[in-house]
């Protein structure tokens, strides 16, 4: 899973726009306003181009994986 979490922020919207705005405070920090740092490392990024290889993109089948083998599975989600 480390090759999607350290994925960089991607290609920029065009500056001057709302877009821009949104994609230059996700890699901000919201108490200092310095940029992220991004992981130096040079593993290959399987995103959801990459959907065979993708451990993201999984979730929903293992929900159904799990309640399938295990009637009394449920799921608990705690927000904050």
């Amino acid at each position: 899973q480390h090759g999607s979490f350290c994925h960089p922020f991607g290609t920029p919207p065009q500056k001057s726009s709302v877009d821009y705005e949104r994609w230059d405070a996700g890699r901000r920090d919201t108490v200092t306003g310095e940029l992220y740092q991004c992981c130096p490392c040079s593993e290959r990024k399987m995103l959801n181009d990459s959907p065979d290889e993708c451990e993201l993109n999984k979730f929903d089948d293992m929900l159904e994986v799990l309640a399938h083998h295990s009637p009394n599975f449920t799921q608990l989600v705690a927000a904050e």
